[in-house]
C-alpha cells in the first residue's frame, strides 16, 4: 500500500462523501472501513493504518492529528488525499513546475500527473485538458506541499477558515529551511546542495537555505528529503500595527531603516500598502518599497523579542553605587527586592511637594527606596518617563 502523507477528516453529504469514497479508493486507498451510517465523517488512516478508509464520528476529526476538509471541495480533498511521503507516487499526486517553462508547462504552476511518476512523467497541461510528458521529470517538477494545494484549490472551508477570514493559506513560499529537530542532518544535506568541497553547512538567507526553484531545492526534492528535513518560509506581509524584525541595515532618503535586532512598529503605508512606496515607524524611521526589502530587510518579530523590546532597563543611583529597574508596558520591576512596584504610589512619590509653613516649600531631591538608599528622585522620574513611553 501507498506510504500516504496525511490523515484527512472529510465532512458533507452521504452523497458527497460517497462519492469521494470510492475516488480515494481508486488513489489505491483499502476500503476496508465502516461504511456510512450512524458515523458520518469520512476518514482517512482509520485506526491509525496509513491507507484505510472508512467512517467514523466526529470526534475522530481530532484523531491523529487529522486535516478536516469539506467534501464541498473535492478537488481539493482528492489533491490532499493523493499525497505521498518520501520517493513514492501515486497518480493524482500534484506537483510543481521547477526551472523555466516551456509553452507546455509554466514555472511555478501545479500539475497533476496522470500515472506514477518515473523515468517518464505524465501531467495535465496548461490548458487543463491534454497531457504533456517530461523524460527525467525531477529535473523539471516537485511534489507540491501542502500549503501549495491548499492555496491553488482555494477552499470553502479549511480546519474552520473560510475565505471572508484572512487568508494565511494562500501565503507565498520563498524558500526553504531546516526543521529545527533535523539540525543533525545539515551535513548530509550540504552534501546534497553543494556539489564538490563544502563546508558542511547551510547558507542561512532570510528565504532560509535555498528557494524553491534553486538547483539546491531540486537535488533535495530528487533525494527525497524536502519534506523530511525542511519546512517552507513563506512571504511575509505586514499590517499597520505590526512589529517587525530588522535583520539588516538599510537606509531610505538619508534616515536609517534600524540596525539588525531592531524591533520597529508600523505606523503607516504610504497607500495604505506595504509593497506600495514607503512605510513609517512609530520611531520616526522610514522605509522605502524595492522589490524584495521587506523580505530581505524584515521580518515580523517574535512574541518574545516584542516582548524584549518593550523592555527598558533603566539604572538608578542610590548610596554606595547603583542598581537596575526593569521598565515593560505592564509594570516597573524593582530588582533589588523582585517586587513589582505601584505606578500609581510612586508617582505620587515623585510628585511629592509640601508647603513647611507659609513660605518654604519642601522639595526631597533623593529617597530611600527599600534597600536603596538616597536614591535621586531625578532617576525615578527617569522610570516613569520610561514607562509612560511604553505606554502611549
Amino acid at each position: 500500500m501507498k506510504n500516504f502523507k496525511y490523515p484527512l477528516a472529510i465532512e458533507g453529504t452521504r452523497d458527497e462523501l460517497e462519492q469521494l469514497r470510492i475516488k480515494i479508493e481508486e488513489l489505491g486507498y483499502d476500503n476496508t472501513g465502516l461504511p456510512y451510517g450512524h458515523d458520518k465523517i469520512l476518514v482517512t488512516n482509520l485506526d491509525g493504518i496509513v491507507g484505510k478508509l472508512g467512517f467514523l464520528g466526529s470526534w475522530a476529526k481530532s484523531d491523529y492529528n487529522r486535516i478536516v476538509v469539506s467534501a464541498s471541495n473535492p478537488d481539493l480533498v482528492l489533491a490532499l488525499a493523493a499525497m505521498t511521503e518520501g520517493d513514492e507516487h501515486t497518480a493524482g499526486e500534484w506537483f510543481v513546475k521547477i526551472g523555466s517553462g516551456d509553452g507546455t508547462f509554466t514555472d511555478g504552476n501545479l500539475y497533476k500527473s496522470i500515472k506514477p511518476v518515473t523515468e517518464m512523467g505524465a501531467f495535465i497541461c496548461d490548458n487543463g485538458k491534454t497531457n504533456g510528458y517530461y523524460t527525467n521529470p525531477f529535473n523539471h517538477f516537485r511534489k507540491a506541499t501542502k500549503e501549495e494545494i491548499i492555496a491553488h484549490f482555494s477552499p470553502k472551508i479549511f480546519n474552520g477558515v473560510t475565505p471572508t477570514e484572512p487568508k494565511t493559506m494562500e501565503k507565498k513560499i520563498i524558500g526553504y529551511k531546516l526543521k529545527d529537530d533535523c539540525k543533525q542532518y545539515e551535513e548530509a544535506a550540504a552534501s546534497i546542495c553543494y556539489t564538490g568541497i563544502n563546508s558542511g553547512k547551510l547558507s542561512n538567507n532570510s528565504f532560509g537555505n535555498f528557494t524553491p526553484n534553486s538547483e539546491g531545492a531540486k537535488l533535495i526534492q530528487k533525494a527525497g528529503v524536502i519534506d523530511l528535513w525542511f519546512e517552507p518560509v513563506y512571504e511575509e506581509k505586514f499590517k499597520v500595527g505590526d512589529y517587525l524584525y530588522c535583520l539588516y541595515y538599510g537606509a531610505f532618503n538619508g534616515k536609517s531603516n534600524g540596525k539588525a535586532g531592531d524591533v520597529l512598529r508600523i505606523s503607516s503605508f504610504e497607500n495604505e500598502m506595504i509593497y506600495s512606496q514607503k512605510v513609517s515607524f512609530e520611531n520616526g524611521m522610514i522605509a522605502a518599497s524595492n522589490g524584495d526589502l521587506y523580505t530581505k530587510y524584515f521580518r515580523l518579530a517574535t512574541p518574545e523579542e516584542i516582548a524584549k523590546a518593550q523592555t527598558k532597563v533603566i539604572t538608578l543611583g542610590c548610596k554606595g553605587g547603583t542598581f537596575d529597574v526593569e521598565v515593560s508596558k505592564s509594570r516597573i520591576w524593582y530588582g533589588p527586592e523582585d517586587a513589582s512596584l505601584n505606578v500609581a504610589t510612586l508617582r505620587e512619590i515623585v510628585g511629592m511637594r509640601r508647603m513647611i509653613g507659609k513660605q518654604y516649600l519642601f522639595t526631597p531631591s533623593h529617597i530611600d527606596s527599600g534597600c536603596k538608599k538616597q536614591v535621586p528622585i531625578q532617576d525615578w522620574m527617569r522610570v516613569l518617563e520610561a514607562y509612560d513611553s511604553l505606554n502611549k
